[in-house]
């Protein structure tokens, strides 16, 4: 299973810059690049998709290479230890991205139905207000 950092040399390499491009291009020195691809600091998910936009591919492709999908920091580089989920297959992913459909619409149903008690409430309150 390749490394988000192997992943990343991958696509670097198959483009054909060197490290020292990279690093000029993500305002960052050789040697803190370097550290990203051989994963001696986190990446954070900033990074990962302006990573992404200068090799031309989608960012999920550097968490997903048809593999489990690494888990990386959602902070700065130097630290922050906010991470996202871990999912082994697209299929896990699927079915969480579906669990947060079916919570989402869930919710929705509660405000309507608070959105109609508020609604009640203000009706009840003008009648009193009338007496």
């Amino acid at each position: 299973m390749l490394t988000i950092g192997e992943k990343i040399r991958y696509f670097r390499d198959k483009k054909g810059y060197s490290q020292e491009y990279m690093a000029q291009k993500l305002d960052i020195s050789t040697k803190t690049y370097n550290s990203l691809e051989t994963e001696k600091t986190k990446v954070s998910l900033e990074k990962v998709q302006k990573i992404a936009k200068l090799l031309e591919i989608d960012w999920l492709e550097l968490l997903s290479y048809g593999e489990k999908i690494t888990q990386i920091n959602t902070g700065d580089v130097e630290g922050d230890n906010n991470q996202i989920n871990v999912y082994d297959t697209n299929k896990d992913l699927t079915q969480e991205n579906e669990k947060l459909r079916q919570t989402i619409s869930h919710q929705a149903e509660k405000i309507a139905w608070l959105e109609s008690k508020i609604a009640d409430l203000q009706k009840i309150n003008a009648l009193l207000e009338k007496a």
